[in-house]
């Protein structure tokens, strides 16, 4: 069995001096030295909340997701974000595709255009299929 939700927390405060992760826009305070194994219960219990309102998330976007309009998923690059589109992926039917959208795609990436290379070389037009018309009905999931 992995890591306790507690023992987590306490590993995160020794490699950062004591300070949790702070979230962007959080402001950080100092650490308070009567922190007590209760706080970080309390902490370990809140993060598990999200991550089961995480799952939540990704069940009901698998099952609807025309209906729910979407998901934005406010992340940075970590195993919590991959482990989450893992998740969706698995919760998805088998034809639904779910593909990330590389920080570094441009809009004729997202949504096709003229394949620059491939027209140069037939000597008439050739059109590049976009990451959008590819899924077809599948979800993407884009990098903040």
């Amino acid at each position: 069995m992995g890591p306790t939700p507690a023992s987590t927390v306490r590993h995160i405060r020794q490699v950062t001096g004591g300070q949790p992760a702070s979230l962007p826009g959080q402001r950080m305070s100092p650490a308070d030295p009567t922190d007590t194994e209760t706080d970080i219960d309390a902490e370990a219990a809140q993060a598990l909340a999200r991550w089961a309102d995480a799952r939540l998330v990704a069940a009901l976007l698998a099952i609807n997701p025309l209906g729910l309009g979407g998901v934005h998923v406010h992340a940075a690059p970590s195993a919590v974000r991959d482990e989450w589109l893992r998740l969706l992926q698995h919760a998805c039917p088998e034809q639904v595709k779910v593909r990330r959208l590389p920080a570094h795609a441009d809009e004729s990436r997202l949504l096709g255009g003229m394949d620059l290379s491939a027209t140069l070389r037939s000597g008439r037009p050739v059109l590049q299929a976009g990451l959008l018309s590819e899924l077809d009905g599948g979800l993407l999931g884009g990098a903040d």
